[in-house]
């Protein structure tokens, strides 16, 4: 099964012009190039376009792609498509098939290369699968939408056959051909599925979050009973309560398919939160159960306190007589029952916050689902409900604060640090609402002062917030270990790092977590011991960290490049391991390029590819991984980023070692313009050019102005950085040993 568009393909497919006159139109044929893309073979044709299946052809790296061309050139059909383009160039999640590359064909249609899912429907395939496994792939799919709400972008079409598990086992949610209309447009009753289809999208009114989170709704129910729930004519539900006899996922169903819009979850992560309270044994929130129904979830949880407490409050109802020992013992065990009870309270509290503040922030997207809102009127319009609410504090200091943080973290997530300031900080300051949201709302703020550089209040944030997961039930879990390593990396204070490295080794040894969580916190401690100058250590946390990723065979794809690309540096720059490392860095080329298409981990990847390039005299390939590689960093983080700056000075070098010294000048001249003359690897990169131009004197100055500033610096240079230093001083010797015909002289060394 492979990225499709809605309807199947045939031998010829149909295009419409503009004047509305059909005609016939050849299907491309297999080796046509769509720019770096050759043609392979045509997968599906639609409405819109043509699907081919498609390889790069550049010979920098090998991917296969579903390529989507559209059937002509219709204002109204190029306007869709390019709004479907950025829909999804916008999406960046490992369980939605994204888009890859874009471009125009040679006839000025436009295309988009999307990432090609080899997998098949989840359904027959979970039937097969414990239920709480098929809750799991649930609540993955419903992470992968609420992505997709949380960009503006409206599925419409959710059903179990755009649901596909790829060949590890992860979901992978494929088919937005209609979700480009989500404009507040009608959408044709044929455009979608009226097995799933919302009461209010069979009427043909706008569609809201709450369409979808009707079709998510009626998957729950096929998954756990074989099929969609039956509909009747007003286009209500009949759920199947035989086959649903837990009376917690019973309730989910019927809350998330309510005939009523409004009755319905107010996000897709509300509704993942109740499927992962019924894996966890909490109470759900569509149940609203009393005590009663609290107390047995709670025994559920904590099966044998609660029993000792229970026999414990027997013996004294009863006046049995029992030994001092074991009273004194199960009194212990009534205190931990009731510490357990008062922790479960504390948390179902938080979440309970939390909804709230969803439920908010779907209120406030709903305004911008009428339109087609783009990222300038998205940002006013969410700041201008934040305001109303915010001046209406007083009256209602709950929902106030619940927008302030749901719309904070919203900017936060899109890097947009300086609106999400403007947002957390009053609310903060005046401390309204409840405590258990600020204590979140304080973790964003921080990460908002960190983007800024208010390096200072980004501290004074995660202080406070670790204090309070430190005395906290939340203490030693794994939120507790990175809040401790967010402010070690903020203040690189000796005592901090320490402290953060303790923490997360001990929650990563002890904490009953999921595999997942676990690898993210010993990656996490390899940065932190590298931050110390501690390599060989971060070479073992970033192993830990891999090997949780390898021997699981149902990890979540999200980091998984970015954690291997760590381990790949380590390798080569710490244990000197260049076959490992390029085996490792293949791992991210046939596997995760393939899962989570182009990102700014993969430019990472290039970068890394092409250094060692650099080192084993492979200059060309070097040069085309580097210059894909800048290209990455300037598209995921920005043309005058360190990141873009690391790749162009690499590039620098790859080509004055290949002997072409005026792509070398161009590269340097575009790496100054953009970054400053001070940047330090541009001044190494300067270095090359002036000793392959015969400027020895100015060479070696630069190279001594950096080794200065290493000597000067407060933490260790990185042992990546390191040996681009030495390799300078290398060339730079051998450059002179040629200038006095073979008497060597040796290159500036670090003070």
């Amino acid at each position: 099964m492979t990225t499709s568009d809605n309807s199947g393909g045939n031998d010829r497919t149909f295009m419409r012009t503009s004047a509305g006159v059909d005609r016939s139109a050849p299907l491309l044929t297999e080796g046509i190039r769509l720019g770096p893309w050759a043609v392979e073979a045509p997968i599906a044709s639609g409405g819109m376009g043509q699907v081919y299946r498609a390889r790069r052809a550049d010979g920098i790296y090998d991917q296969a792609v579903a390529v989507k061309l559209i059937h002509d050139n219709d204002p109204v059909r190029v306007d869709r498509f390019g709004a479907e383009r950025q829909r999804l160039a916008e999406m960046d999640h490992p369980g939605i098939a994204r888009i890859i590359d874009g471009g125009t064909y040679e006839d000025g249609r436009p295309w988009m290369a999307m990432e090609l899912v080899e997998g098949a429907p989840i359904m027959p395939l979970a039937s097969a699968l414990p239920r709480d496994e098929r809750l799991r792939l649930f609540a993955q799919l419903c992470a992968a939408v609420s992505h997709a709400h949380g960009r503006l972008v409206l599925h419409r079409d959710l059903k179990s056959q755009n649901v596909l598990l790829d060949d590890k086992g992860a979901v992978r949610l494929i088919d937005f051909g209609i979700a480009a209309l989500a404009g507040g447009e009608t959408v044709p009753s044929g455009s979608f599925t009226t097995s799933t289809a919302a009461p209010e999208q069979l009427r043909g009114e706008p569609p809201t979050v709450q369409t979808d989170i009707f079709a998510l709704g009626c998957i729950l129910h096929e998954l756990l009973t074989g099929a969609v729930p039956d509909r009747a004519e007003d286009g209500s539900v009949r759920l199947n309560s035989g086959a649903l006899t837990d009376q917690d996922l019973l309730a989910i169903i019927r809350r998330a398919t309510a005939t009523l819009p409004a009755d319905r979850y107010a996000t897709a992560e509300a509704l993942a939160d109740d499927v992962a309270a019924v894996l966890d044994h909490r109470p759900v929130a569509a149940r609203q159960g009393g005590a009663l129904y609290r107390a047995g979830k709670f025994v559920r949880r904590a099966p044998v306190a609660t029993a000792l407490a229970a026999a414990f409050v027997v013996a004294l109802v009863g006046g049995t007589i029992v030994s001092l020992n074991y009273a004194r013992q199960a009194a212990t065990e009534a205190a931990r029952a009731q510490a357990e009870l008062a922790r479960a309270e504390y948390f179902l509290k938080r979440n309970e916050v939390v909804n709230e503040a969803r439920e908010a922030y779907a209120d406030a997207l709903q305004a911008m689902f009428a339109s087609d809102a783009d990222t300038e009127r998205m940002t006013r319009l969410l700041k201008e409900k934040w305001a109303t609410a915010h001046a209406n504090r007083k009256k209602d200091p709950q929902k106030a604060a619940a927008l302030s943080y749901a719309i904070g973290r919203h900017f936060v997530f899109r890097n947009d640090f300086a609106t999400a300031i403007e947002i957390l900080e009053p609310w903060l300051e005046e401390a309204y609402g409840p405590k258990e949201l600020m204590s979140l709302g304080r973790v964003s703020l921080g990460y908002a002062y960190q983007g800024v550089g208010l390096y200072d209040k980004a501290e004074a944030m995660f202080r406070q917030d670790l204090h309070e997961l430190a005395s906290g039930y939340d203490a030693l879990t794994p939120d507790h270990a990175q809040r401790s390593s967010d402010l070690a990396m903020v203040t690189r204070d000796p005592s901090d790092l320490q402290a953060a490295e303790k923490l997360l080794v001990e929650v990563a040894e002890t904490y009953d977590a999921s595999p997942d969580t676990v690898s993210v916190l010993w990656n996490q401690a390899g940065l932190i011991r590298a931050i110390q100058g501690d390599n060989h250590g971060a070479l073992a946390a970033y192993r830990k960290s891999v090997r949780m990723v390898e021997d699981n065979p149902i990890a979540s794809p999200a980091g998984r490049d970015t954690k291997r690309n760590n381990l790949a540096e380590a390798e080569f720059y710490v244990a000197g391991k260049a076959s490992e490392a390029k085996a490792i860095l293949a791992r991210v080329f046939d596997q995760d390029l393939q899962e989570t298409g182009l990102n700014y981990d993969i430019g990472t990847a290039l970068l890394l590819r092409g250094d060692i390039a650099i080192t084993e005299g492979r200059f060309d390939d070097a040069i085309a991984d580097l210059e894909e590689s800048a290209r990455l960093s300037a598209r995921f983080a920005g043309a005058n980023s360190p990141d873009w700056g690391n790749a162009q000075f690499l590039l620098v070098e790859a080509l004055v070692r290949a002997g072409r010294v005026d792509a070398a000048r161009k590269a340097q001249a575009a790496l100054d313009t953009a970054l400053g003359p001070s940047f330090g690897a541009g001044q190494i990169s300067r270095a090359y050019i002036a000793s392959a131009t015969g400027d020895l004197p100015t060479a070696r100055t630069l190279l001594a102005d950096v080794s200065a500033m290493v000597a000067k610096a407060k933490w260790p240079l990185s042992p990546s950085a390191l040996a681009r230093l030495e390799r300078a001083r290398d060339w730079l010797a051998d450059r002179e040993s040629a200038a006095v015909g073979g008497a060597k002289v040796m290159a500036p060394t670090t003070p």
